[in-house]
């Protein structure tokens, strides 16, 4: 009769794969070509398919300048928070404060509006975060002031434009667009 040899049955072992990101990750990213403020820094802290923050958004005196003698510079600082729907794909709401101020020279004195609100606003965007912390993306959205004042500092002197400047950007829904950003997440 013939005899059998049992066969050895193994089971392979699993090849080591990468870890999977922390659960808790903290970081921050840059907006290098941000529209109409030219500078974004924000800061998030990532819990699973939530993500929440702060950030600043900053445009520089002298950079737009609304004819000959009128410039603007503009600042927005808020907390957000973020619902990622897909993996990269976020959508999200912040809440914040803003000032712009309109600065002016008309018949030799200086003209300054100077504008502030609360700030309510919608975002959509994409951060992809590699799993060694390297993160990229970009987002759009809108923001729209509450609660607007407006002030003139002069020696009386008026200035239209300026005037003009600092309501269009001080009490008005505004878009805005974050092309690239660039980060870090630990």
């Amino acid at each position: 009769t013939p005899t059998s040899t049992p066969t050895s049955t193994s089971t392979p072992t699993p090849d080591p794969s990468p870890s999977d990101p922390p659960p808790i990750r903290f970081g921050g990213t840059l907006g290098i070509v941000s529209l109409p403020r030219v500078l974004s820094l924000e800061g998030l802290v990532r819990w699973k398919h939530w993500g929440f923050g702060a950030e600043i958004e900053y445009l520089p005196p002298g950079l737009v300048k609304f004819g000959d003698a009128t410039t603007l510079s503009w600042l927005q600082v808020d907390a957000q928070a973020r619902y990622f729907v897909w993996k990269p794909i976020f959508v999200g709401a912040l809440a914040g404060y803003q000032f712009s101020r309109a600065d002016s020279t008309k018949f030799g004195s200086q003209v300054n509006y100077i504008s502030t609100a609360m700030v309510v606003g919608l975002r959509a965007g994409v951060l992809f975060t590699l799993k060694n912390g390297l993160a990229m993306g970009g987002d759009f959205g809108v923001t729209v002031p509450l609660f607007t004042s407006l002030e003139l500092n002069s020696d009386g002197t008026e200035d239209s434009n300026a005037r003009k400047a600092a309501r269009t950007f001080g009490e008005f829904a505004m878009p805005y667009l974050n092309l690239f950003r660039i980060g870090f997440f630990y």
